[in-house]
């Protein structure tokens, strides 16, 4: 077994011993080896593409907006215990995380030529035109940032060039119906309409059927419906989509030119960092074109960071093993960085766990379905160099139980590797196919009030992020009344 790491030294008295373990570069290599034990070059932790992760975030962005209620009112600087909080998304899974609110609102986001569509700009780049974000310069710093509606999509390249690829998926849709001769008035409409059942569709198939189990007999206690776990969004955005923090892996390859560096992958710190997320472009406002020094500057950054999606989502051949795991990922009691905090490393599970201690939390965590998984990662963890005993108060945040479930759980089929398990499951499932099913039913009663019925359905739309990027033909769209 392998042993933590001699500077590691749990302390009965610290109250994050344990969670400070979880992240302990030793543990983390334990739970993610570089190859499964029987020699097959396939490890459980390694069963998702790390594109997923990503996705997986944007959809968070596009359910939970989560605040004390005070701090909608008044600056958060009241000793006041109010933890009473409100979602300020309006309406999930509607893409405002992409869209905002639109109109004079969110108008730096809109082309003032053609407020149909994003304002985005081409560039040459190696001979082959580009699109990048509008960028601004911020007045309090010499870096530069994407125009996003929401600020959270900031936080990584990775997440950042997602957001990027359906705000160009919406102006090429603008384009599109245009060409087909739709009604001017209705190309915002069209187009939004018709990204946001793409997006129903990449939530489906990308993230639910890759993270989730399908649903299968399992009968749950009646005490879990009664205390809320399979309604309560707060519950699920504050613990359960926690344990997606769990998959991000501590390094990753970029793009092909990668391939070719000494350095075969980039860490996760680095990555994270601000100064990385966009390309330092000092200019106050750039509005339609880029000069010499601009050009330089965004080659620069998009060499190292430019995300090939076939690497992120494992759509190159799988006789290519080598290839095929650069990128995987999967649900681990591990985690594999801290991020900055007032200037002070702090473990990204220390601050989960801050923000998940309820009696539903509790309740859940000791529950007899979790218990065995809960044995496993003790012993596990006392093999390794620990000695936590989690029966005996040791607090555990539920994140943290379902990772354990996750990977404690070698009953499972072949095609759940690497998911939640079926606790963790259910209750993703239970909580978000609502949500879609709602979203889906007021897309189409506002497309229904403004008479518009030309918005594909989504059984003929892509399927995936890879499909939506990658889309040359776009057939589903019929030819409009001119």
């Amino acid at each position: 077994m392998t042993k933590i790491s001699n500077e590691f030294q749990p302390a009965t008295d610290d109250p994050n011993a344990l969670l400070n373990f979880l992240g302990d570069p030793a543990w983390v290599r334990h739970c993610r080896p570089v190859a499964a034990a029987d020699g097959s070059g396939k490890h459980h932790s390694q069963g998702l593409p790390a594109g997923v992760t990503y996705l997986s975030q944007l959809m968070a962005h596009d359910m939970f907006l989560t605040e004390p209620c005070r701090n909608t009112f008044v600056p958060n600087t009241s000793p006041r215990a109010d933890q009473s909080r409100v979602n300020l998304v309006q309406h999930p899974l509607m893409l405002e995380t992409v869209y905002g609110r639109t109109g004079a609102a969110d108008s730096v986001l809109y082309d003032q030529e053609n407020p149909d569509k994003f304002d985005l700009l081409k560039y040459e780049y190696f001979s082959e035109p580009i699109t990048i974000h509008k960028l601004l310069q911020d007045p309090r710093r010499r870096w530069t940032y994407p125009v996003l509606a929401d600020a959270r999509n900031f936080s990584s390249p990775m997440l950042a060039q997602i957001t990027l690829n359906f705000m160009i998926f919406h102006n090429r849709l603008v384009d599109e119906f245009k060409s087909k001769g739709y009604d001017k008035k209705q190309l915002f409409s069209l187009a939004r309409g018709t990204a946001i059942r793409t997006w129903h569709n990449i939530i489906k198939n990308d993230i639910l059927k890759t993270t989730c189990r399908e649903a299968d007999d399992t009968i749950f206690p009646s005490w879990m419906g009664e205390l809320g776990v399979w309604t309560d969004k707060e519950f699920l955005s504050r613990d359960v989509l926690r344990c997606f923090h769990g998959l991000v892996r501590d390094g990753y390859i970029f793009n092909e030119k990668a391939l070719t560096n000494v350095v075969k992958h980039e860490g996760i710190d680095e990555i994270l960092s601000a100064s990385n997320i966009g390309p330092s472009v000092a200019v106050s406002l750039i509005s339609g074109s880029f000069e010499d020094i601009q050009k330089v500057n965004v080659s620069l950054w998009l060499d190292k960071w430019e995300v090939g999606w076939e690497f992120f989502f494992d759509t190159e051949s799988k006789d290519d093993a080598a290839s095929r795991f650069r990128n995987r990922t999967g649900f681990t009691p591990s985690f594999a960085f801290s991020r900055k905090s007032r200037d002070k490393d702090q473990k990204i599970q220390v601050r989960d766990a801050k923000k998940s201690k309820t009696s539903m939390s509790d309740r859940l965590v000791g529950c007899s379905i979790l218990e065995p998984f809960l044995e496993e990662l003790e012993t596990d963890l006392n093999n390794n160099g620990g000695c936590f005993a989690l029966k005996s108060g040791q607090s555990l945040p539920v994140a943290v139980a379902l990772l354990a479930e996750s990977f404690y759980d070698f009953k499972r089929n072949p095609k759940d590797v690497g998911k939640l398990g079926r606790l963790g499951s259910a209750i993703v499932r239970r909580q978000i196919e609502p949500v879609i099913d709602q979203a889906q039913a007021q897309v189409g009663a506002i497309l229904n009030r403004a008479e518009i019925t030309t918005v594909p359905t989504t059984d003929v739309l892509p399927n995936s992020f890879t499909q939506m990027i990658g889309l040359t033909d776009f057939n589903f769209i019929k030819k409009g009344a001119h």
